[in-house]
């Protein structure tokens, strides 16, 4: 069994601040009450070890996800971005937005011909970033 670096007593402490309230703060609400020096890190691992939730785990990926479809939703034709993914996407309609794999764009333009049916386009180098058309492979 492994040895909590929280006390029982600080444990209940931090699931009664923790909604609402940042990592750094609670980090310093924590250190002060109890005189100890957690690192931030620290409690924020123990937090998701412990599956504790604060308005930074949940809000901010919400908030990012939203910030990030809008920005998307506003660039012109044409706009390349970098998804979580690591693949280059192009954006190639307006409205609704359509965005596209890069190298399967690249593809389909040298052999003037959409990509078959489970088909698979691919990097031979398996470099996502070399657009070099004698790396870009299409495959069953």
């Amino acid at each position: 069994m492994t040895k909590s670096i929280l006390t029982e007593e600080q444990k209940a402490y931090l699931l009664r601040i923790a909604p609402n309230r940042f990592n750094k703060e609670i980090t310093l609400l924590i250190n002060n009450k109890f005189k100890t020096n957690f690192t931030e890190n620290q409690i924020k691992h123990y937090k998701k070890h412990n599956k504790i939730k604060s308005f930074n785990d949940d809000k901010l990926k919400e908030i990012k996800s939203i910030q990030v479809a809008k920005y998307r939703k506003v660039l012109p034709i044409g706009s390349e971005t970098v998804w979580s993914d690591g693949f280059i996407w192009i954006k190639v309609k307006a409205d609704p937005a359509k965005w596209r794999l890069k190298h399967h764009v690249i593809w389909e333009e040298f052999h003037k011909r959409e990509i078959p049916q489970n088909y698979v386009v691919i990097f031979l180098d398996g470099n996502k970033r070399n657009f070099d058309i004698k790396v870009i492979f299409c495959s069953k």
